[in-house]
């Protein structure tokens, strides 16, 4: 018996359109299978397929198939330092691009772009992964390994951060502020916090400045200030 594409087993018809074999007037127009087990199931007539034994094994078959897409597979991404992250729900189809974006995610890299994948094994170890293949074309198949590596930010990058420490802003998430704040003054990117400040300046949004008066250095306030007052 076959609906929506998908197999659910070998029976044999009981009932056809018509004889309404097991008395209930609902059935009437309907098909009724049994199977091995005694149970017995009521379909549409186009959804019952004469089988062969070959049919049947390969309808298994493709069912089993399926069954294993569905549940997915792990690959094990592995840090130049040794740090293991698993990621799950994975397909042989999934792109390359995905799995980027899922391992960046998995350790919290808000800039997915940043990750490189290659292989960690094989006789093509070390190759960067590229973005249009899928885990089948690039030999990572079931409880494999690839190895990452996060670049440098570049300006798309910081662009980024600012953008997250402004939407921190409009959330009054202040944690959330000072680390962003932090790792941009660590990077020495000041002059990303000095657009900020004159863009926030000619806003006249009196409740950022506030807050960033308090958590930026002294030379990079004098700076937003001036360039937002000029």
């Amino acid at each position: 018996m076959v609906s929506s594409g998908i197999f659910f087993g070998s029976g044999v018809v009981t009932g056809n359109p018509g004889k309404n074999a097991c008395g209930d007037i609902r059935n009437r127009f309907l098909i009724q299978v049994t199977y091995d087990n005694g149970s017995k199931y009521h379909c549409l007539p186009c959804e019952v397929r004469r089988t062969s034994h070959r049919d049947l094994r390969s309808a298994v078959t493709q069912q089993q198939q399926q069954q294993q897409q569905q549940q997915g597979i792990s690959v094990t991404a592995v840090a130049m330092n040794g740090e293991q992250h698993t990621i799950s729900a994975l397909t042989e189809d999934t792109l390359v691009v995905d799995l980027r974006r899922k391992v960046a995610k998995h350790f919290g890299q808000r800039c997915w772009w940043l990750v490189k994948l290659s292989q960690s094994e094989g006789p093509n170890q070390g190759n960067w992964l590229e973005d249009v293949q899928t885990l089948r074309e690039a030999g990572v198949v079931k409880d494999s390994s690839v190895a990452f590596l996060v670049k440098q930010k570049d300006k798309a990058a910081w662009q980024w951060s600012i953008a997250c420490l402004l939407q921190a802003l409009r959330n009054g998430d202040l944690e959330q502020v000072q680390q962003l704040l932090e790792e941009v003054v660590v990077a020495n990117r000041k002059f990303h916090l000095t657009h900020l400040l004159k863009s926030i300046c000619l806003a006249g949004d009196m409740e950022f400045l506030d807050v960033l008066a308090e958590r930026v250095p002294a030379e990079v306030l004098c700076h937003g200030f001036g360039a937002g007052l000029q």
